[in-house]
């Protein structure tokens, strides 16, 4: 009989090493429901350099205007695991797909897997209309208008692990330092993150911060360059 305490002793720490094990290694679904994340909306963009004063002794000349539509570059779907235990070493997806995971210790931390995709796509046009003059007193006269180039680009979304530490599984403060932070990359769009709280669900679509980037970017231009630009955009994150 003395030696049964040491027996359950042994089987305890056993039982306790293996679930650690468990826990450690493996992983679950991300309990928010969210289920794509995509770019839509139009995005213009005009350089007048009529306006502009570095084109006073100047007889001809240029304006520039390009169309963006974000709507054309594809969506990101997530990918919700139907076993468990769920692998991370198993997470391998698809194009186009990533996939949203926690681990038990961290019940609100995200973590994402996710293959970046960098090829670009056409998503726009921007065209060039010529301007010209007799003398430097006349009126700019409009000439003909002309496609100038394609525009490109790539995105990916990636969940930054910023947000939802609590590792009680409770919640903390609805604030930044407790949110998730997304961060769009690719060409044209905007690397500063967008901060969701992760026990908000479903999320609201973001559109201010890209017509802030928009505005920002439109002030430095006409700063460096005297006037001449300017822009408009519905470009919208939207999360489903």
């Amino acid at each position: 009989m003395s030696l049964l305490p040491s027996i359950y002793a042994n089987n305890f720490a056993s039982v306790k090493a293996a679930k650690k094990l468990f826990v450690d290694d493996y992983v679950n679904d991300y309990p928010h429901t969210l289920s794509s994340i995509q770019l839509t909306g139009i995005e213009t963009v005009e350089e007048d350099r009529t306006l502009q004063p570095g084109t006073a002794e100047l007889l001809s000349t240029e304006k520039f205007n390009s169309e963006l539509d974000y709507s054309l570059l594809p969506p990101w779907t997530r990918v919700f695991h139907d076993k468990f235990p769920i692998i991370i070493a198993d997470n391998i997806t698809n194009d186009y797909e990533f996939r949203l995971i926690h681990d038990p210790n961290s019940f609100w931390k995200c973590n994402q897997i996710i293959e970046p995709i960098y090829d670009t796509v056409k998503i726009g046009t921007q065209t060039v209309t010529e301007y010209t003059r007799p003398t430097i007193e006349d009126e700019w006269v409009e000439g003909g208008t002309f496609p100038f180039q394609d525009l490109y680009a790539y995105w990916f979304p990636s969940f930054q692990e910023s947000g939802g530490y609590p590792s009680s599984g409770g919640r903390d403060e609805d604030n930044d330092e407790n949110s998730i932070a997304i961060v769009i990359f690719g060409g044209a769009m905007i690397n500063q993150p967008i901060y969701r709280l992760p026990w908000e669900d479903p999320w609201e679509n973001e559109s201010a911060l890209f017509s802030d980037a928009l505005a920002e970017f439109i002030a430095d231009q006409n700063l460096t360059w005297g006037g001449g630009w300017s822009g408009s955009t519905t470009a919208t994150l939207e999360f489903s």
